[in-house]
């Protein structure tokens, strides 16, 4: 029991630190990005953020942590000959895998914690950070010449200046979403709007409306956004405003998106997708909402067992890398990782897709990691 203990308490502080700087590594990562694009965003907001940007990266951080640690704790149990000399003391090598198997389980806990409920709040919770961040940078642009202010998916705002609460001569250019035919989707140019001066008015949190610029002596160009990308886009019309005119911003990508599979809990999840047809029929442009609903629900489960199958993976390999440095097991560990992550992308995309099973899809890689991992041990076993 004392060693079970100690490899216990070894694997649980290597795990906390290896969380807590990749999960702060990534969250920094996050903020400096938010921070790049909304140039007026504020200390409150970034604060507002912070925590935000933590939940939302755990699930990568935690799966990184748990393949580091194993490789950490038994890399160092095998470069120090602790294991060869349980073994020599007639001490079966059960007693010190078993706390890892103890502390994956603990993990698959905490992970079903964070896929099920702390992810998506934590998506939906940034959706509205962004939204607020976006009003306020509307209500105070910038000052000094910006060459391209990117103002949702569908707005490009510049200016040369931002004086006495008027943009000098802005230019706003409005995307247009457009279908291709390979079933994605593609933001052409659709309106660019010149001005001498222009007013932002954004409304308040409890006003109702999307932001608007009023532009004084204001030009206008029309584009035609179903014309080739690869060869000039004909003009479908021009024209100038002699009085003051209003354009608002195309916001519909924040006002009017309703929550998805993504930010959902799992309860509203599985409510969410018994909506739909078991037929899994793909809709119009190859979308299939059910089969959207059925890979991240059964995903969730899927990556909320995955720590375990990481942790086991990743024992035997620290075990197999006893010649090198303490620290070989961090090398060692990277094909484990990016293995699982490749697996479990690609899996989920074609489940998604309606390309192949959802359950399938979700509980593919887990099943591979896991597999692999009774492979290494069984070795491990007959050494």
């Amino acid at each position: 029991m004392i060693l079970q203990r100690y490899v216990l308490r070894e694997l649980l502080a290597t795990f906390a630190l290896s969380f807590a700087a990749t999960v702060t590594l990534c969250a920094v990562g996050v903020i400096f990005q938010a921070f790049r694009a909304f140039e007026g965003m504020t200390v409150d907001y970034l604060v507002r953020l912070a925590p935000v940007a933590l939940s939302a990266m755990s699930p990568w951080a935690m799966i990184i942590a748990a393949c580091l640690t194993a490789t950490l704790v038994y890399g160092r149990l095998a470069a120090d000959n602790e294991i060869d000399a349980v073994r020599t003391s007639g001490i079966h090598v059960n007693l010190i895998f078993v706390p890892a198997i103890l502390f994956g389980l603990l993990l698959c806990i905490f992970a079903y914690f964070i896929h099920a409920e702390a992810a998506p709040r934590a998506r939906y919770a940034r959706r509205l950070i962004v939204k607020e961040t976006l009003l306020l940078v509307l209500r105070n642009p910038p000052s000094g010449r910006q060459p391209e202010l990117k103002i949702g998916s569908r707005n490009r705002l510049s200016y040369a200046d931002f004086t006495d609460g008027r943009l000098v001569r802005p230019a706003l250019l409005i995307l247009k979403e457009v279908p291709l035919k390979n079933g994605r989707k593609e933001n052409r140019p659709e309106w660019l709007w010149f001005a001498r001066e222009g007013h932002i008015k954004a409304p308040r949190d409890t006003e109702e409306g999307a932001p608007s610029i009023t532009l004084a002596d204001a030009a206008f160009v029309k584009f035609n956004p179903m014309s080739d990308p690869d060869q000039p886009a004909p003009v479908a019309g021009d024209g100038r405003y002699k009085q003051p005119h209003t354009v608002e911003f195309e916001l519909d990508d924040i006002y009017r998106r309703s929550r998805g599979p993504l930010d959902m809990s799992t309860p509203e999840l599985n409510q969410y997708r018994q909506q739909f047809s078991h037929d899994r029929e793909q809709e119009k442009g190859g979308r299939c909402r059910r089969c959207e609903a059925d890979t991240e629900y059964h995903s969730r489960f899927a990556r909320s067992f995955a720590p375990l199958a990481l942790v086991l993976l990743c024992m035997p390999i620290g075990v197999f890398v006893k010649k090198g440095s303490r620290l070989a097991g961090m090398g060692a560990g990277l094909p484990a990782i990016l293995g699982y992550i490749v697996l479990m992308i690609v899996g989920e995309g074609l489940g998604t897709k309606g390309r192949l099973d959802p359950q399938m899809a979700a509980y593919g890689p887990t099943a591979v990691i896991a597999l692999l991992a009774g492979v290494l041990l069984l070795k491990v076993y007959r050494k």
